[in-house]
Parts: C-alpha cells; sequence; structure tokens
C-alpha cells in the first residue's frame, strides 16, 4: 500500500500520476526564476515603454505573483487522537493502529464507548436502588458496590463489543446474537429496581393497603380457628394456629354437665314419685269410701286395706319430700355451676382475645420495612387489577432493556464499517503471519533437532569406535600376557629338560665307571 505523508507546515508535495498539472496563472514567474521576479526585463524608471505608443510613461509598480495551492493530500495512517477520545474507544476494544487508517469513524466508536458507559451507569444506578430497598443504608454506603456493578456491566459490555469487531457477513451475526441475548438478560435484572422506583408512590400504597387487610384476615383466621364455643381446630388452614390458651370451659362445663344430669334424674324420680302419690292418694280414698273398682275391696270404712293404703302414701309422700329437698338442691348447685362455667367462658375470651391480639401484633412486626419482594409483589397486584398499570410496566421495562442492549444494538445499527473491513484483514493477515513464523519455527526445531541428532550419531560412532579400540588394546595386553605367560612356562620346562638331561649324562657317565 503506497502512503502519501504531508506534513503541516510544509509546502505542498505532488505525486505523480494523483494530480495533473495546472497551467501557470498570468503572471506567475516561469521555471528558473524566483518569487517577485519577471521573465521579461522591466525598464528603467522614465523609459519609454516597449508596445505603448505615445510618450514615455513610468514604470508600472512590480508585479506580484498570485500562489497556487498545491492538491492538499490525506496523510494515512493519521496522527494519534486526544487521549480521552482514545481512552473512550477503548471501552468499545477499538485498536487505535488500525483505527488511524480510518480516522472519520474515530467519533462513531467514541459514542459507542459513550454508550457502554451510559449502561454501566445505568446498572450502578439500579443496583444502588434496588441495595437501598433491601438495607436502607445512606447512598454514599451503597456507593462502591453500586460502582463495582457499573464496572463490571461495562466490562461486560466492552468485551461483548470488542469480540464483534472485525467480524462481516454471517459471522458477524453470529457473535452479535449471543450477545444480544445477553443484553435482554442482564437489561431484564437491571430495569427491575429502576421500574420499581419509577412506580414506587403506587407500589407503597398497594403494601400498605395489603398489609391491612393480610392482618385482618390473620386475624380473622385466628378467630375463626379459636372459636369460644368450641375447641380450637388444627386442620385446614388452622394447622399452623399460634394461639394455645389453657381451656378451663371444659372442666366447667363438665361439673355443669354433671349437675344437669343428676338434677334430670331427680326431677325425673320426683316426677314418678308425684304420679305414685296421686295415684296411692285415689286408691286409699276409694278404698276408705267403698268405691268399687279395680284394686279396692269395695266396702267403706277404715279397715286394713284402708290403713295399708295410706300407709303406702304416707311413705311415698315422705320419699317425695326427701327426693324434692334433693332435686331444690341439685338445682342450686346447677345454677352454681353455670355461673361457673359462665365465669370461666369469659376468662378464656379474655385470655383468647388477648393471645390473638399478641399474634396480630407479631404478625405487623414480621412486615417490617418494605423491601424489593414485597414491591414486587405489589406491582405484579396492581398490573392484575389494571390493564393500563400492567401495559405500562411493561413499556417502562422495554425501554430501559433496550437502553441496557444500546451497546450491541448500536453495533449491529453501524453495519460493516471500514474498520471492520480493514481489522478483519489485519485479523488474517495476523494469522497468516503467525502460520508462517509457527512453520518457520517447526522447521528450525527439526533442522535443530536433525543437526543434534547427527551430533548424537558422530559422538556415538567416536565412543563405539573408543570402546571398540579399548577392547582391542585389552585384548592385545591380554594376549601379551597370555604369551608371557607361555614363554615363562616353556623356559621353565626347558631348565626342568636341561637339568634332566644332564642327571640321565651323570647317571651315564657313572654306569661306565
Amino acid at each position: 500500500m503506497t502512503t502519501d505523508r504531508t506534513v503541516p507546515g510544509d509546502g505542498p508535495e505532488q505525486v505523480p500520476g494523483d494530480v495533473p498539472e495546472e497551467p501557470l496563472a498570468q503572471g506567475t514567474p516561469a521555471e528558473g526564476t524566483s518569487a517577485g521576479e519577471v521573465s521579461e526585463e522591466v525598464p528603467a524608471e522614465g523609459a519609454p515603454v516597449q508596445g505603448v505608443p505615445g510618450e514615455g510613461v513610468p514604470a508600472a509598480e512590480p508585479f506580484e505573483p498570485v500562489p497556487v495551492a498545491g492538491p492538499v493530500l490525506v496523510v494515512r495512517p493519521a496522527g494519534p487522537s486526544g487521549a480521552v477520545g482514545r481512552r473512550i474507544r477503548k471501552v468499545a476494544g477499538v485498536d487505535e493502529d488500525v483505527l488511524d487508517w480510518v480516522p472519520e469513524e474515530r467519533r462513531k466508536y467514541t459514542w459507542m464507548g459513550l454508550v457502554i458507559l451510559n449502561t454501566g451507569l445505568f446498572a450502578g444506578l439500579s443496583l444502588l436502588s434496588a441495595m437501598n430497598r433491601f438495607l436502607g443504608a445512606p447512598w454514599w454506603v451503597l456507593l462502591p458496590p453500586a460502582l463495582l456493578w457499573a464496572w463490571v456491566i461495562v466490562c461486560l459490555d466492552g468485551m461483548m463489543i470488542a469480540g464483534s469487531h472485525g467480524k462481516t457477513g454471517v459471522g458477524r451475526w453470529r457473535a452479535l446474537l449471543p450477545r444480544l441475548a445477553l443484553s435482554v438478560l442482564l437489561g431484564l435484572f437491571i430495569a427491575e429496581p429502576l421500574i420499581l422506583r419509577v412506580f414506587e408512590p403506587a407500589i407503597h400504597q398497594e403494601v400498605k393497603e395489603y398489609r391491612i387487610s393480610t392482618v385482618g384476615g390473620y386475624e380473622e383466621l385466628l378467630h375463626r380457628c379459636n372459636p369460644v364455643d368450641r375447641e380450637r381446630s388444627t386442620s385446614g388452614d388452622c394447622r399452623d394456629n399460634p394461639v394455645s390458651v389453657p381451656d378451663t370451659r371444659v372442666a366447667a362445663k363438665q361439673r355443669q354437665a354433671d349437675a344437669q344430669e343428676a338434677r334430670n334424674r331427680l326431677a325425673t324420680e320426683v316426677d314418678r314419685l308425684k304420679q305414685l302419690m296421686q295415684t296411692q292418694q285415689n286408691l286409699a280414698h276409694d278404698e276408705c269410701t267403698g268405691t268399687s273398682r279395680q284394686g279396692t275391696t269395695g266396702r267403706a270404712g277404715i279397715g286394713l286395706n284402708c290403713l295399708q293404703d295410706r300407709k303406702e302414701l304416707e311413705e311415698t309422700t315422705a320419699l317425695h319430700a326427701r327426693q324434692q329437698g334433693l332435686l331444690d338442691q341439685a338445682e342450686q348447685e346447677l345454677t352454681g355451676h353455670s355461673g361457673e362455667t359462665g365465669a370461666a367462658v369469659r376468662t378464656y375470651t379474655e385470655a383468647l382475645n388477648r393471645e390473638i391480639t399478641k399474634a396480630v401484633e407479631e404478625k405487623k412486626a414480621t412486615q417490617g420495612r418494605i423491601d424489593l419482594l414485597d414491591e414486587v409483589a405489589a406491582l405484579d397486584r396492581l398490573g392484575e387489577r389494571n390493564w393500563v398499570v400492567r401495559m405500562t410496566e411493561w413499556l417502562a421495562r422495554l425501554v430501559l432493556i433496550v437502553l441496557d442492549c444500546l451497546p450491541v444494538l448500536v453495533k449491529l445499527m453501524s453495519g460493516t464499517t471500514a474498520y471492520d473491513r480493514r481489522l478483519e484483514r489485519q485479523l488474517a493477515a495476523d494469522e497468516v503471519l503467525h502460520d508462517a513464523r509457527k512453520d518457520l519455527e517447526e522447521q528450525l526445531g527439526m533442522s535443530d533437532a536433525r543437526i543434534r541428532l547427527s551430533q548424537l550419531r558422530y559422538h556415538e560412532r567416536q565412543r563405539m569406535a573408543a570402546l571398540d579400540q579399548a577392547d582391542m588394546d585389552k585384548q592385545a595386553m591380554e594376549e601379551a600376557e597370555v604369551d608371557a605367560a607361555i614363554e615363562e612356562l616353556a623356559a621353565k620346562f626347558r631348565r626342568q629338560a636341561r637339568v634332566t638331561e644332564d642327571t640321565d649324562d651323570l647317571r651315564w657317565e657313572a654306569a661306565r665307571y
């Protein structure tokens, strides 16, 4: 690639073939003359001007040539831009060395970096609002974690955008669609606290009303599970019944029931005796007056039967009087037991009401301050009751999600830029160079390995030759030692043979004589 450079402040430099030469303007000095000079000779002052009729006229002022501007050439790669812009573009993962070849796109990628920073700012505000609802701490205490979360979101968005640079065609969509899905998920998480902040007045009112209705329903449930006229229930909705009051009504009601039963028995007996008295009285009257009917003799006068009937009547009357006394005593006891039962019921009712009030107050105490979950549930209830609230909620949520997805959306809407094409080519060239470098390193490594292998084999041959030579020397030494030993034995045998011969000679000489 041919690079044309022009240093600012220097004269214009023209590259042959780029811009055709322009004709010199009238009065422009010809080649070989300096500025302020003309090609023709200027006559002296007062001399007549050649070609002008009439007398001589004063010479005209020297002609000042008009400078002609040469073509302005664009420098590629361009010089570095300001430090602030480079740092903002660094958030978007831009390679300034590649971007210098297309400086026209610096502004676009600077705005892209600002969009990523704004997304991180939204995320930090969202977390600040959420933690304020959870913890209720001052904002300056919650500011460090909010800034940390904003930095995390900026890093994530910067990573997603940086990973999409240099992608064209199908690869571009393959790189951006997963990142868009991740941005949507992050947007849903980030948008929720901001949505709750937008609808905060209506949500808090709904929470208060719901808590009032919840406490009222809980109190009604406790009264239903702990009736005054029946035993407490622990089944169904009442299985978590927290109210437990010592019940003295049972013993009082049992005593009242026993007294009622005794009174009823006595009343029945008194009624029976009363009827028996009436029957015996009629029988005695008829017996004594001589009225003839079943059970009487029909003879008037006080006879044995008349006296017997009167005696039985007196006994029954006495028994009736005793039973009537017992009945009156039983009715008094029943009245006392009824009062005792009423007092027990009142005591139980008061204690039950106190326990229910205590349980309700504990229920209220558990509600505490309005937290994030209360607000989410309240917003859901508001949406169920009013479709306008639901629609407004989702419109606001979608707007916040779109704001969080803006970095990826901006990248998608920007299309394939000149920077992307150059970066793609740069990456392809880097890959080719890397492969070539690796091939070279591989060849160098193989060559070095072959040389080292040859050296090893050479040293191996040398060592083997040395070992063979050592074996030969050792073998020669051993053979020499064997030869020496043989020679020594041979000499010994020769000496012994000479001694034997001398002995035989002496013996032969001795035998001659």
